[in-house]
């Protein structure tokens, strides 16, 4: 299990060992919860923008990205259309993660 330093107010250390935990066990779910809102926010922003270039070149990224862009348009598609793909996958893996440490 990870340890982590917090700088709390002095008030802090005179509250009950048993206050303490539960403060910062709430605190801890509280903050993923609202992690994991954030970035489900921007997954559903980059399904969008993915269902856009998949509608305007009629195939998904794997078949898209495996020829050269053709003209300036294309190759600034793939470019951002690269990009939502990461945002996607990297959000995707870290909401997964999120969501296992409130399961703990």
């Amino acid at each position: 299990m990870s340890q982590v330093a917090i700088r709390l107010p002095d008030v802090f250390d005179g509250l009950p060992e048993k206050e303490k935990q539960a403060i910062l066990q709430v605190g801890v779910k509280k903050s993923i919860e609202e992690r994991i809102k954030q970035l489900s926010k921007e997954v559903e922003n980059a399904q969008k923008n993915i269902k856009k270039f998949e509608e305007k070149y009629k195939v998904p990224w794997t078949r898209f990205s495996q020829k050269e862009p053709k003209g300036w348009e294309e190759h600034e598609d793939y470019t951002d259309w690269k990009i939502w793909e990461e945002v996607l996958r990297e959000n995707s893996a870290t909401i997964e993660k999120l969501q296992i440490c409130l399961e703990k």
